[in-house]
């Protein structure tokens, strides 16, 4: 299923997780959060938004910053507060580099002056700094 959803055969490996899933579940299988973070994405592509978001959130709410990161990434023009909540998530429990994103949205943010979004931006580009000291 990886396979085909890195040569972007997106349909086929929906359908080739999903059996993986099916099988694997009754013999504890230990790839499941990766094949389902797969699926999660394939589903993303394909534009099955809604079948993706449940596969997604209940990654994220098991712990899987992946999950955490491809839901922000996805609610990011929809959504601003949820696409903010999934990226600090996801950056505080390991992903340190999605800080960047969060600075990134700060500077886009309506409604707020230069001089806030100018800090925001600042502050979250500290936090992704790995040698900053805190």
């Amino acid at each position: 299923g990886e396979l085909l959803f890195g040569q972007g055969r997106f349909e086929p490996a929906v359908a080739t997780l999903r059996r993986a899933l099916q099988v694997g579940g009754a013999l504890g299988f230990e790839w499941r959060p990766h094949c389902e973070l797969c699926l999660g994405k394939a589903l993303l592509k394909l534009g099955r938004r809604d079948e993706a978001t449940e596969v997604l959130e209940a990654l994220a709410a098991a712990g899987l910053p992946e999950a955490d990161v491809e839901l922000g990434q996805m609610l990011r023009g929809t959504d601003r507060k949820g696409a903010e909540q999934h990226l600090y998530a996801a950056a505080c429990n390991g992903r340190q580099d999605i800080f960047s994103h969060l600075s990134e949205m700060a500077l886009e943010q309506e409604g707020s002056s230069p001089e806030d979004r100018r800090r925001w931006a600042m502050e979250w580009s500290r936090l992704a700094d790995p040698r900053a000291e805190y």
